[in-house]
């Protein structure tokens, strides 16, 4: 069912790293975009000093939750995401 979620959720709520869904989205100080948490740690763990959607350097590797993207996900998530779900169990 993530796939199905994944595959019907606004852009904004993917992460730009992963393409998946985010569960624990952060914001990256530098670029002022949000990724999945894990993704971001990776990335940055890996060495990088650059934005990974922009390709900029970045002034600040610091990040913060993002509490109203994750609200917005779960809302998302309640709402349209419960139907798409139920719609595809009704069709299986």
């Amino acid at each position: 069912m993530e796939e199905l979620l994944c595959e019907h959720a606004p852009d904004d709520f993917k992460c730009p790293i992963s393409l998946e869904l985010m569960t624990d989205p952060v914001t990256l100080v530098g670029d002022g975009m949000t990724y999945e948490r894990a993704s971001i740690e990776r990335w940055l763990a890996a060495g990088n000093t650059t934005s990974p959607v922009t390709n900029a350097e970045l002034e600040s590797l610091a990040y913060v939750p993002s509490q109203v993207i994750k609200n917005l996900i779960r809302r998302w998530r309640e709402g349209e995401g419960a139907k798409l779900v139920r719609a595809a169990n009704l069709s299986a």
